[in-house]
């Protein structure tokens, strides 16, 4: 039996204070005051701004966000991208024009053993753009 994902979008003039938690895909165009946990895909749209921690399988940020992130898989940073905060995550990409101000913590899975995936630490975006990234 196929698993139906619910999408939800909010935009406009919305402007919303508190948590979120997401079933399904979750697409925010408004300001928030508030963390935001999703099962699935989180993205913070073109008219995004977020104030708050964001947890999701990927997240896409094309706004703003202020706060850390999580994303169980990939983390990706679009060109208008405005993001202070840190980041977990087993995949970056970050879009030239993206602004990024923050350290990244990469993760890998275990092959054996199972469980959590475990952090490998990289040096802070700012040293990785100056090419002081190592070999």
């Amino acid at each position: 039996m196929k698993e139906d994902i619910i999408s939800l979008m909010a935009h406009g003039a919305l402007e919303m204070k508190g948590d979120v938690r997401a079933k399904g895909n979750f697409t925010l165009d408004g300001r928030l005051e508030g963390n935001i946990e999703g099962d699935r895909d989180v993205t913070v749209g073109d008219n995004g701004d977020v104030l708050g921690n964001i947890k999701g399988r990927n997240v896409y940020v094309k706004g703003k966000v202020v706060g850390d992130i999580v994303a169980q898989l990939k983390l990706t940073l679009g060109p208008d991208a405005d993001f202070k905060g840190d980041v977990t995550t087993r995949d970056v990409v970050i879009s030239d024009g993206a602004r990024f101000d923050g350290k990244i913590l990469t993760t890998e899975s275990k092959k054996t053993g199972g469980g959590a995936p475990t952090p490998k630490p990289t040096p802070d975006a700012s040293q990785q753009k100056a090419g002081n990234a190592p070999s």
